[in-house]
């Protein structure tokens, strides 16, 4: 009995020394790997704590994942143990998750960060704190006008630099002095003129023949007002109006912020001149219903504006580029239309300003350095505009005092008086004599 108890210790004191030594040499194979700088970086799995990731990757490496604008990144140091662990937002505990229930290797997980952001030589222990980002104040950003809808081209003109376009030569209609044609320019000489021809150019005139006219219109005439330099006029314009909205439209701002309708608003001042700009908010219908309606408009006018000319202004030409661009305003919709307002014009006696041609290129395009989108002119082209009113001037003259009237049918011949011829004084009648009384007889 004692002998088997004496080898049953021995045995079991060689097991232990075994598993020591074991253990032992265990220890000893897994503490240089542990010091090793060549490891390679180990996978994640779903059991890694936060912390360790969290040191691996960087600061917020879920902020890459999640398709953001990551955060620096840390190098990647050596796997420590750590306790502490850096409490984490509900969005990334939620951004954790993701990355627990991916099966991203340890590859495709460094490729995620960053190709620019390279380990340093000497990583810290410990990520440094990152400053909070600092708040920015959202700048609204207009964004460049490129394709304006077919019925609302006219947004705000565009303000850019440049040389404006110059006039082409042009030769006067203004006839002799004395002619009476029964229209005058600006400045007083007879015109040859007919209702339906377009007006002629005269001599410019000075900005004060605008100082009883009213200009009508859509951005475009806005544009003139901003930047045409007219030192007089009055302005009833709104971007985006139309033939089909300006009478209903309430787009004109009084000074006690109401809005009423341009052509409520023309009423309230009598004028003697209106001037109107529209057509190329209309290019999407047709010439014959653009007529129509333009005819319309022409008529309401002209029963609030009873001692006023109306001035119909062509529309102005677009640039190739817009005109091929597939929608509605083309060239060929802008020459049709224009040849309605001059129909229009000799229908309603109204006088066609065809300012066209002060814009028209030789293939009746607007050339690209006068516009910004292919419709609006830039600033310094509003000039030119400026420039053409000036120079086309006409109005209904009344005749002159000095006209010759009429003849008219040839007053009775009086009979010719002879020449004076002294009178022969006549001599003087002898004086009767007296009867004689008859003798009277004595009474017997």
């Amino acid at each position: 009995m004692f002998n088997n108890y004496n080898k049953f210790r021995r045995v079991l004191t060689r097991i232990l020394s075994l598993v020591f030594m074991l253990a032992i040499v265990a220890a000893a194979m897994v503490l240089p790997g542990e010091k090793s700088e060549t490891k390679s970086a180990p996978a994640y799995s779903a059991e890694a704590s936060s912390s360790e990731i969290e040191h691996n990757l960087g600061h917020n490496p879920f902020s890459v994942l999640r398709g953001r604008e990551s955060e620096p990144v840390s190098p990647l140091p050596s796997r420590k143990p750590s306790s502490a662990r850096r409490d984490l937002s509900p969005s990334d505990e939620a951004a954790q998750n993701e990355v627990f229930s991916s099966s991203l290797s340890d590859e495709e997980t460094l490729s995620a960060l960053p190709e620019s952001v390279e380990p340093s030589a000497q990583p810290s222990a410990e990520p440094e704190a990152q400053p909070a980002p600092e708040e920015t104040a959202l700048v609204p950003i207009v964004s460049e006008i490129s394709a304006l809808p077919d019925s609302e081209v006219s947004e705000l003109p565009y303000a850019e630099p440049g040389v404006p376009l110059s006039l082409p030569p042009q030769q006067s209609a203004e006839l002799p002095a004395g002619a009476f044609t029964g229209f005058e320019s600006g400045s007083g000489t007879a015109l040859s003129f007919a209702w339906g021809d377009t007006v002629p150019y005269s001599a410019a005139v000075s900005d004060d023949w605008f100082a009883d006219a009213a200009f009508v219109g859509n951005s475009l005439t806005v544009g003139l007002n901003l930047y045409g330099h007219l030192a007089a006029g009055s302005f009833y314009a709104a971007t985006s109006i139309s033939v089909f909205d300006i009478d209903v439209k309430q787009s004109y701002q009084l000074s006690d912020g109401s809005y009423i309708t341009l052509l409520d608003a023309l009423s309230r001042k009598q004028f003697k001149k209106v001037y109107i700009m529209l057509g190329v908010n209309e290019l999407w219908t047709t010439p014959a219903t653009f007529h129509e309606r333009f005819a319309g408009i022409i008529d309401k006018i002209a029963a609030i504006q009873p001692n006023a000319d109306i001035y119909i202004q062509s529309i102005l030409p677009v640039s190739k580029n817009r005109s091929s661009s597939g929608s509605s305003i083309t060239r060929e919709k802008v020459l049709a239309f224009n040849a309605e307002l001059k129909a229009l014009a000799s229908e309603k006696k109204a006088f066609f300003v065809d300012t066209f041609a002060a814009f028209a290129d030789a293939e009746n395009y607007l050339p690209s350095e006068a516009t910004g989108d292919g419709v609006h002119l830039n600033a310094s082209d509003y000039s030119t505009w400026h420039s053409y009113l000036t120079t086309h001037t006409i109005a209904k003259a009344a005749p002159k005092p000095d006209t010759k009237p009429e003849p008219e049918s040839e007053p009775e011949s009086e009979p010719e008086e002879s020449p004076d011829i002294p009178e022969a004084e006549s001599e003087p009648e002898p004086e009767a004599e007296p009867e004689a009384e008859p003798e009277t007889q004595d009474e017997v």
